[in-house]
C-alpha cells in the first residue's frame, strides 16, 4: 500500500495537485519512512497545500537525511529554506555548526547562490554563532 501511495504522491506532485500529493506522500511516510528526495517532495507539497508545520518538519527530516547520505548541496538547500522559517525545527547552534563544518558559507546550485546563516531566532537571541571556515 505504501508503494501505491508513494507513486500516487509523486504523480500528483508532477501534475501539481499539491493537496493530493501531500496526502498520498504523508500516508506513504506513515507506512514506511520516506527517503530524502521524497521527504523534500512531501515538504514542497505540504507547503503548497497550506500545511506549514508539516512543511518544516518534512524539510527538517530531508535535511538530516541528506546530511547522513553525504549529499551536502541538497542538505544546504533544505537548511536555507528552513532558515527562513520564523522558528525552524531543531535548528540549534550545534546543528548550524555541524552544517557549517561540511559546507562553505554559501553554495551555488543550478545558478542560485544559497547562503547559510543562522535563523532569525538564533540571531536575535544573541547566541554566539559563526560559520566555521
Amino acid at each position: 500500500m505504501a508503494k501505491d501511495d508513494l507513486q500516487r504522491g509523486r504523480e500528483s506532485a508532477r501534475s501539481r495537485r499539491w493537496l493530493e500529493a501531500f496526502e498520498a506522500l504523508a500516508a506513504a511516510d506513515r507506512t514506511s519512512p520516506l527517503g530524502a528526495g521524497d521527504l523534500e517532495l512531501l515538504a514542497t507539497s505540504a507547503y503548497l497545500a497550506g500545511h506549514e508545520s508539516d512543511y518544516a518538519a518534512a524539510l527538517d527530516r530531508a535535511h538530516h537525511a541528506y546530511v547522513a547520505n553525504g549529499e551536502r548541496r541538497r542538505a544546504v538547500r533544505c537548511a536555507f529554506w528552513l532558515s527562513l522559517q520564523p522558528t525552524p525545527p531543531d535548528f540549534t547552534p550545534a546543528v548550524m555548526t555541524n552544517l557549517g563544518s561540511v559546507v562553505r558559507p554559501f553554495v551555488i546550485e543550478n545558478g542560485v547562490r544559497y547562503r547559510v546563516r543562522p535563523p532569525p531566532a538564533l540571531r536575535s537571541a544573541g547566541t554566539a554563532w559563526r560559520m566555521p571556515r
